[in-house]
């Protein structure tokens, strides 16, 4: 009989570890599916983080492409404005060898000589006008080429975070 309660004794200690044993299973079981659903949380919040820097990243690109196009169409208003002012400069040369002519030429004929004179201060005023403008365009090429090469700096940020973000993941 002894022996019999001794084998119980034995069994029930060994039911007793093996119960224990099956807690501490299934503690580890509830505590790898709490970490598995924080990890597919995060899993699932990190793609929607990454698409959203995707979605930026587009929008950006979309603005530089804008600001490019504004930046070719300004190169070639200014380069417009530049062929017109020489143009203009050379008509003020011609003007003024032309005055010159008209006064040695033509001293009796005082009005047309002063049509002449008022036609070059016309030119001359035009002239600094065009120059004026084209001192502004300048100025406003050159913030574009600054807010373009920020916004470049800006989109590479994105990417190199975008990056960093999916070697996260």
């Amino acid at each position: 009989m002894n022996l019999l309660l001794a084998k119980q004794k034995g069994l029930e200690k060994i039911v007793g570890e093996l119960e224990w044993e099956l807690r501490q299973k299934s503690k580890e079981v509830d505590e790898g599916m709490e970490l598995q659903n924080k990890l597919l949380q995060l899993v699932q919040s990190k793609t929607s983080v990454i698409m959203n820097k995707g979605k930026q990243l587009k929008e950006c690109e979309e603005k530089t492409n804008v600001l490019l196009a504004k930046l070719n169409c300004l190169e070639k208003k200014v380069d417009e404005l530049e062929e017109k002012l020489r143009g203009k400069t050379i008509e003020v040369a011609k003007g003024k060898e032309l005055q010159e002519d008209l006064i040695k030429k033509f001293e009796l004929q005082a009005s047309e000589i002063k049509n002449s004179e008022q036609s070059l201060i016309d030119h001359e005023e035009e002239k600094k006008l065009l120059t004026a403008n084209l001192e502004r365009l300048e100025e406003n090429v050159d913030g574009l080429q600054k807010e373009l090469r920020k916004k470049t700096e800006e989109v590479e940020e994105e990417r190199k975070l975008q990056e960093k973000l999916i070697q996260q993941v």
